[in-house]
């Protein structure tokens, strides 16, 4: 066969009904091939698609990292040191790290002498509560004491009035009896005297007689005296309930 003036179409319309079978799935081949490419091409723009997301992706990963080191400069410039360049952001970030253990360090240090400046002050405000909470205690002991003293003091000086008043009433109603038994004398001369006709001496009998009467009202009113102050001075002694 001559290849080059091989003619395709008369090829086909000489076709067996067979072969022309044959060339139509051939034909179908082709076409399912060519639509298999089709969807490589798709696949292939979805690639270059995603390509250029990720190529801005990573721009704007460069932008946000280029705006940190615009940062971490200014930081470091209102700290007084030098801005990093080049490939110094790790490093700038592991010192900034660094001082920033530090301070937190510094910064426990101090708590912890506050603490313990803190607890130190409260121990001594709790020794001087202590100590004040022992004066009051001596205090109150010494108040009671002192107390006690001036309750005992005033029994004691209740129960001596008791007893000066009770004397005084006692020697008061002593007299008053002598007197009472004087007056009762002379009234029984003055009526002796008068039987036997001698006026004069009953006139004064009867005179003396009236005297000692007076004398007995005087002790015995000076007694009830002695005694209101004893009954007084028995209250007082109960009042202090010692």
């Amino acid at each position: 066969m001559d290849i080059e003036n091989y003619d395709i179409e008369d090829c086909i319309d000489n076709l067996s009904p067979e072969d022309e079978h044959e060339f139509d799935d051939v034909q179908e081949l082709q076409t399912s091939d060519n639509s298999i490419g089709n969807d490589v091409d798709i696949n292939d723009n979805d690639l270059s698609s995603l390509g250029s997301s990720t190529d801005a992706l990573v721009q704007e990963t460069q932008n946000i990292l280029a705006e940190t080191q615009q940062e971490l400069n200014v930081i470091r410039n209102e700290q007084g040191q030098p801005s990093p360049t080049g490939d110094s952001t790790t490093d700038f970030l592991t010192q900034l790290h660094e001082q920033n253990a530090k301070l937190n360090a510094d910064i426990a240090e101090i708590e912890a002498a506050y603490t313990s400046g803190n607890d130190a002050w409260i121990a001594d405000v709790e020794a001087e509560l202590d100590q004040k909470e022992r004066q009051t205690a001596q205090l109150e002991i010494k108040n009671n004491a002192y107390i006690n003293e001036q309750e005992i003091t005033r029994e004691i000086r209740n129960e001596q009035d008791q007893m000066r008043w009770s004397d005084a009433a006692q020697e008061n109603r002593t007299y008053q009896y002598q007197e009472e038994i004087a007056a009762e004398h002379y009234a029984a001369n003055a009526e002796s005297y008068a039987e036997a006709g001698d006026v004069a001496a009953a006139a004064d009998a009867a005179e003396q007689g009236i005297h000692h009467i007076e004398q007995a009202k005087g002790y015995q009113e000076r007694a009830r005296q002695y005694e209101s102050w004893k009954e007084e001075a028995s209250a007082a002694s109960d009042d202090v309930g010692i």
